[in-house]
């Protein structure tokens, strides 16, 4: 199975998560990933998720009544593996870069 990395383009989409958090440095963004879906010729398939959390090393600094935007960049085709050779089965370990970390 192959998958295409699409480049990151300069586009404004809503933020899929915002958080409050206190001012600070931080190194590691950690995400749940609880489960996952992959559609192959219009078919979905549940995918087997070895562990729910996702640490993504990341140096950034939240300041006092500012804002830290961190845009991250899924990787299909690292992140979704079959399992065997016809079984029809494949596994969800999610691979994830930062793009960008801007103030």
């Amino acid at each position: 199975m192959a998958f295409k990395r699409s480049p990151v383009r300069s586009w404004s989409a809503p933020p899929i998560f915002v958080s409050l958090l206190e001012e600070g440095l931080y190194t590691q963004i950690r995400l749940a990933v609880t489960s996952g879906t992959i559609v192959v010729s219009g078919v979905s398939h549940d995918l087997t998720v070895p562990s729910t959390e996702v640490k993504i090393p990341v140096d950034f600094e939240v300041m006092k009544g500012g804002a830290t935007k961190i845009l991250l960049d899924f990787d299909a085709e690292e992140s979704i593996h079959v399992i065997g050779t016809g079984s029809g089965k494949s596994m969800l370990t999610p691979v994830i870069h930062v793009e960008s970390v801007s103030f």
